[in-house]
This record gives C-alpha cells, sequence and structure tokens, in this order.
C-alpha cells in the first residue's frame, strides 16, 4: 500500500499549529501584568501638604499597562483625577519591562485620608493607608498684633494697618481682614474699592499682611481683624477724624469757611495800612532829618564868613593873603633910633 503523501502532510500542518498555539498561550500566561505594593504600607501627610503613593508595575512586550487608582469607601471608587481636582496621577518608566505609577495628592485635604489600590486588569495592588493630620501642631499659622492696636488719622488720608504672620513650609498662607460690625464681615478690597491688601514677605518664615486705605473715610472708622484658618489677631481700631492736622485756622475754615474767610480777609486789609503808614513816618523823619542838617551847615557858613572882618579867614590860603587882614603900617608907632653923640 502506498503512503498517503499528502494525508501525511495535512497532518504535521495542523500538529505543528497546535504547537505554536500552546507555546503562545504558555508565554502569554508567563507575561501577566505583576503590581507590587508592601503590605500594610501607610503614608501620613499634614494638611495642605503634597503626597505622592505609588505602584511599582511590571509588564512585557514594552507596551506599558493602563493603570487605574480606587478608593475603599463603602463601594469602590475610581479616585478623581480630572483636570479640576486636585489629584493627579503620573507614570514613570523604568525600563522596558518595570514602571511606576504615582497618585499624587496637591494640598492634600482631611477629606482625602482613606485606604486606596491600584490595578491592571485582573492584578490589583494591595491597599495602601493615607492618614491626614488636620492640625500641625510643629507648623501652625502665628498672626501678631499687639493688643489695644490703635490707628489714627484724618479724613482723606492713606492709612496701612498690618498683621505680622509666622508660617511654614516657605508657602505664605491667606490671610482674610474682617470688620467687626453686627456681624464679622469680610473688607471689600475689590477693584472698584479704595480698600486694598498687600503682602510682604520678610524671609521664609515671615511675612506681614497689610491693609490699606486710600482716601480713608469716615465711614472706615471701627474695629478691624485678620485671620487665617484657625489664628486669628487682635482687634485694630481705625479712627478717622474729620479736621486737618496741625492747622487750627485751617480747621475752623472747614467748620465755617465763609465767616472765617471774611474775618481773614478784615485782618489782612488792616494789617496792611498799618504796614505803609510806619514807612511813609520812617521817611518823612528822614527828610526832616537832612532838612534841618542842611541848613545847619548853611548857617555855620555864612556865620564863618561874616566873622573874616578883621581876622584871618580859616580855610583861606597862606600864598594870597587878603589885603584887608594885613595890619595897617598906620597901626604901628614910627620907632626913631638916636645914637648918642657920647
Amino acid at each position: 500500500m502506498r503512503p498517503n503523501y499528502c494525508l501525511t502532510m495535512l497532518h504535521v500542518s495542523i500538529f505543528a499549529t497546535i504547537l505554536l498555539t500552546l507555546e503562545a498561550d504558555s508565554e502569554d500566561s508567563k507575561c501577566e501584568v505583576e503590581i507590587t505594593v508592601r503590605r500594610n504600607t501607610v503614608y501620613e501627610a499634614f494638611l495642605g501638604d503634597d503626597l505622592g503613593i505609588h505602584c511599582t508595575v511590571l509588564f512585557c512586550n514594552n507596551s506599558p499597562p493602563t493603570i487605574s487608582w480606587y478608593k475603599l469607601e463603602k463601594t469602590n471608587v475610581p479616585v478623581n483625577v480630572s483636570g479640576s481636582s486636585h489629584i493627579k496621577t503620573e507614570w514613570k518608566t523604568l525600563n522596558h519591562v518595570e514602571g511606576i505609577s504615582y497618585l499624587i495628592f496637591q494640598n492634600i485635604l482631611t477629606s482625602d485620608s482613606g485606604v486606596y489600590y491600584c490595578r491592571s486588569g485582573h492584578s490589583v495592588s494591595h491597599s495602601i493607608n493615607v492618614s491626614v493630620d488636620g492640625e500641625d501642631s510643629k507648623c501652625e499659622v502665628e498672626i501678631r498684633v499687639r493688643r489695644n492696636t490703635v490707628y489714627e488719622a484724618f479724613l482723606g488720608d492713606d492709612l496701612r494697618i498690618n498683621c505680622t504672620v509666622l508660617f511654614c513650609n516657605n508657602s505664605p498662607p491667606t490671610i482674610s481682614w474682617y470688620k467687626l460690625e453686627k456681624t464679622n464681615v469680610n473688607v471689600n478690597v475689590s477693584g472698584s474699592s479704595h480698600i486694598k491688601t498687600e503682602w510682604k514677605t520678610l524671609n521664609h518664615v515671615e511675612g506681614i499682611s497689610y491693609l490699606i486705605f486710600q482716601n480713608i473715610l469716615t465711614s472706615d472708622s471701627g474695629v478691624y481683624y485678620c485671620q487665617s484658618g484657625h489664628s486669628v489677631g487682635h482687634s485694630i481700631n481705625v479712627s478717622v477724624d474729620v479736621g486737618e492736622r496741625d492747622d487750627e485756622h485751617t480747621n475752623v475754615t472747614q467748620k465755617n469757611s465763609t465767616s472765617d474767610f471774611e474775618l481773614t480777609t478784615v485782618t489782612w486789609t488792616t494789617s496792611e495800612p498799618e504796614s505803609s503808614t510806619i514807612q511813609h513816618t520812617v521817611w518823612l523823619y528822614r527828610v526832616v532829618g537832612i532838612m534841618v542838617f542842611v541848613i545847619i551847615v548853611i548857617i555855620i557858613c555864612v556865620a564863618s564868613k561874616s566873622g573874616c572882618k578883621g581876622v584871618c579867614c580859616a580855610g583861606e590860603s597862606r600864598n594870597t593873603p587878603d589885603p584887608s587882614c594885613q595890619p595897617s603900617h598906620d597901626a604901628w608907632s614910627t620907632i626913631h633910633i638916636y645914637e648918642n653923640d657920647h
């Protein structure tokens, strides 16, 4: 009986196909995604911290799997990692068969406390416990304001009141300002308001929050305080006076501008002629004095000229003697000298 070669080849092909299929299935079973997380993993954080938890993932075929995160509550719900959430996911490839999936909390909340786990297909990690402490006794915001602090200003002034703030983690806190009225209300610091806020960082753990009044109003008088979380500063009293500083006359003018204006006008009108009269009197005395001096000089000169008769005129030149002042020959007696004949 001759062998049927076609039938033999068909059997061989079927057998080879079965072997290849079994080998592929065995390879797939050896290349299953594996997630490794230590048992009883616990993360502790303080309110407002940034926290990252992670799962290490083993995979194959150079294709990282999709990792989903869940939170254990009454029902297991996926973690919200949308764009509007403060929770994000991140993937880091270590090599062609290994990577890490991160779940990142930004400014973690107390409500983020709970048990989490990651999953890919049928592979599920061990649980991860996240604990958030709502109060950090080692790093609590502290506001410093002196007791009985009082600021006094005049209507229309610019005034700055402040709170000194101590903080931590190099992250200045949000400071809110309030005014004590019937109910504590936030101070209006919108763009249309004449009241502004300003922050000044002194160093990595200290800063100052300012409340700035521009052209302060009388309605701004009152009691203010600043607050950050559970930390509240002492009250700050702001007093606004309708007068103006160091100008008594201006204060009176603001209260009764018409009468003061008339009084001021009369005062200046009265004082101006007095000054002019005094100046005129001084000039009159000077003119009279000069005239008296001139008259005296003229009298002296006239008297001295009339007294030149019979005497030598003072001030006359000796080279040109006045004949009228020369002695007459007749005034002298003739002297005869006789010689003794004896």
